[in-house]
């Protein structure tokens, strides 16, 4: 398979370039002292081509613990070693502190929002709020994540302790493994076709050490939270993004080798080339333990992506829970006192710039119509929202609001909408669970969302074709006769409670 260049979507080429190793190389057989590396693997090749397709570096989700060496004055060694002294009691502190809880969360800052002025996780505290599970759960987070309070359930910070456990572990480690030759069954192979494919970008990749520093630091944060777990002793532990952090990850991975029941809560949009998720086609009998075992889906367009290859293992599989943060709203009656907008969800930079998420043919459409626009940027936007503001302005476009994540909740925005327009977003999922239509403005979109276009669901118009406004206004037309009582298809949270708790 060539470097194609003049893509549609440089993703779709991604998604195949992986599945073609896959159905090549014995990548489930690819293991040492009980760790496959193969998820990890597929992972860094996966964003690695996305840096490479894309104008600038994506902000990731990867996290990693860098550790920078500098010589120090003796005053900084001295300070260093109350410094040592201090981590010791608080490691100490720590895990005597430590009780049992039957829920363990995994969550992130970006998933979080502002209610009743404290810090609100919006997909996990909808669950926890019932009070019978705020004094069962426990958060872990790295670092504290808000100044504002989170409600009443505790928190615990477990980066610094797994730095001070990591130091102590490699006081006592007696061994060490080698990764320089792998002899892995067509490793050396696989290494050739990622070597044609990054060409010079390849020796960067390193990848037999990258093998190496993941696996010893993955069986080292593996036992952290195995000695975390048998302490607190979850009977499950969820996740809403198992590769946002190494030590989640690791987390996962403990907690399967536990027989802890491990369930990553659906975060966003996932789409067959979502490769962090979809389309896994070989898989060990006993599963990728660094993956979570069963896979929380919104809706039945997800499930249908995830239980394409969940339902051929015989570890992992996929379930309709519903959306919490949706549910959560409906059952508050709390909507959108605005009549008559449209909702346009942002996506944020690298992929899209200023200029791609408003063309010319949208911004005439905008300025031609009295229908008024509320504007969502998204959580992680790098372009300011004056920068936004500014430049509607200059285009000659007045009627509309720019609202942040911190403005108002999406389900308040969608709640509201007759029509919701994206680029290629995720929102799309909680719109079809609103019952609002979709138009899609880019062709990744209509690639990405093909079930619900043939759904009818969501639409594809380009808008830089001559017939956009006419479009427009049909599908505007007929969204203002859907009926705006027949608010969501989303599970009740009592039902989603009833689960978490089975």
């Amino acid at each position: 398979m060539g470097n194609e260049k003049n893509l549609v979507d440089y993703r779709l080429y991604i998604k195949e370039f992986i599945i073609n190793i896959e159905m090549n190389f014995p990548v489930d057989t690819w293991r040492r002292n009980d760790i496959y590396f193969w998820p990890f693997l597929r992972r860094k090749i996966y964003f690695s081509l996305i840096r490479k397709f894309s104008d600038n570096q994506l902000n990731g989700l990867e996290k990693t613990i860098s550790k920078k060496k500098s010589s120090l004055s003796i005053p900084q060694k001295i300070k260093g070693k109350f410094n040592v002294l201090s981590r010791v009691l608080s490691f100490i502190s720590f895990w005597v502190n430590l009780s049992k809880r039957d829920y363990v969360f995994l969550s992130a800052p970006h998933f979080k929002e502002t209610f009743d002025g404290k810090s609100f996780d919006r997909l996990f505290d909808p669950l926890i709020k019932d009070k019978d599970l705020e004094d069962k759960s426990i958060y872990l987070v790295l670092n504290s994540e808000s100044k504002k309070k989170r409600s009443n359930t505790l928190e615990l910070e477990i980066l610094k302790q797994y730095q001070t456990f990591e130091l102590i572990s490699k006081r006592f480690r007696s061994k060490t493994y080698h990764f320089d030759d792998l002899e892995f069954q067509n490793f050396n192979d696989f290494q050739e076709i990622l070597k044609k494919e990054f060409k010079a970008d390849y020796e960067g990749l390193d990848i037999n050490s990258f093998i190496e520093k993941r696996s010893l630091s993955l069986n080292t944060q593996i036992s952290f939270f195995k000695i975390l777990f048998k302490r607190i002793k979850p009977d499950k532990v969820l996740s809403l993004c198992y590769y946002y952090s190494n030590l989640y990850e690791a987390a996962i991975a403990a907690a399967n080798k536990l027989g802890i029941q491990t369930i990553e809560l659906q975060h966003g949009s996932i789409v067959s080339e979502h490769m962090c998720y979809a389309e896994w086609n070989k898989i060990p009998s006993s599963g990728f333990s660094t993956l979570p075992r069963t896979f929380w889906c919104w809706d039945s367009f997800t499930y249908e992506i995830m239980n394409k290859w969940t339902s051929e293992s015989n570890f992992h599989d996929a379930l309709i829970f519903g959306h919490p943060w949706i549910s959560f709203w409906n059952n508050r009656d709390l909507y959108s006192s605005e009549e008559n907008y449209v909702l346009y969800t942002l996506q944020p930079e690298p992929e899209y710039k200023i200029e791609q998420l408003f063309p010319i043919g949208l911004v005439n459409y905008m300025k031609s119509k009295s229908i008024k626009w509320i504007i969502r940027m998204h959580p992680r936007q790098k372009v300011s929202k004056v920068s936004f503001e500014n430049y509607l302005v200059q285009q000659g476009v007045s009627n509309f609001i720019l609202n942040t994540v911190a403005d108002s909740p999406l389900p308040i925005s969608m709640s509201g909408c007759t029509l919701h327009i994206t680029q290629s977003s995720g929102c799309v999922h909680e719109a079809v669970l609103f019952n609002k239509k979709t138009v899609l403005l880019n062709k990744i979109g209509q690639n990405y969302f093909k079930s619900m276009i043939e759904s009818g669901s969501a639409f594809y118009f380009n808008p830089n074709n001559l017939n956009f406004s006419e479009k427009m206004d049909s599908i505007i037309d007929m969204s203002k006769e859907l009926s705006r009582k027949n608010l969501s298809q989303s599970k009740s949270l009592e039902k989603m409670i009833k689960m978490l708790k089975s």
